[in-house]
This record gives C-alpha cells, sequence and structure tokens, in this order.
C-alpha cells in the first residue's frame, strides 16, 4: 500500500487510531503500512476495507502472452 492519503488521510478522512478501531488492526501496524515498512496480508487488507464499510475484490485475469 504505503500511501498515507490512501489510508488515513485521503478519501477516508479516518485517523489511523479511528482506522485501528475499526479494524482491530494496531496503530503502529496501519502507520507501519502507510509508510512503505510493512507489507499488509490479504486478510489484513481485507479488515481495512471492512473497517472501511467496502468489499475487497480481487480480480485475476487471463493474459495473452505473445512468445
Amino acid at each position: 500500500m504505503g500511501n498515507k492519503a490512501v489510508l488515513t488521510n485521503g478519501f477516508t478522512k479516518k485517523t489511523q487510531k479511528e482506522l485501528s478501531e475499526l479494524t482491530g488492526i494496531t496503530q503502529a501496524d496501519i502507520s507501519r503500512i502507510e509508510n512503505g515498512t510493512r507489507n499488509p496480508s490479504l486478510a489484513m487488507v481485507k479488515r481495512i476495507a471492512a473497517g472501511l464499510g467496502m468489499q475487497l475484490r480481487l480480480e485475476v485475469a487471463h493474459t495473452s502472452i505473445k512468445r
């Protein structure tokens, strides 16, 4: 993720503390994710999405590879 605006200061208008309370993820971990020093697991990303009232959608699509 690595983008502070994405998690707390951008479209969500949530502080790290608020996001921590909504997700159960520690404020320290949220800070590390924002600063790019921690890569969140898929489970963490799902908890962040759920805490923000969003649904995480993961799509795997076939691409044509030319050889």
